[in-house]
């Protein structure tokens, strides 16, 4: 399974359609799942990943807290 740290790509994600897309990217390179990140600091961008990746069959494996 391939996956990615979403802090990689984190500056892609500063509002839910960014992420949207951004995950979409993620997916159509070959990724199969993500880790989240941020702890309590951004519970929307986290809340706009985890339905993007259910929207485009990722899976979430973890996350990184701060």
């Amino acid at each position: 399974m391939i996956g990615i740290q979403l802090y990689t790509v984190r500056t892609l994600l500063e509002n839910e359609a960014a992420a949207d897309k951004s995950v979409a990217a993620l997916a159509e390179m070959g990724y199969e799942c993500i880790q989240l990140f941020g702890g309590t600091t951004n519970l929307d961008m986290m809340r706009w990943c985890v339905n993007a990746a259910r929207k485009y069959g990722l899976k979430v494996i973890g996350m990184l807290s701060n």
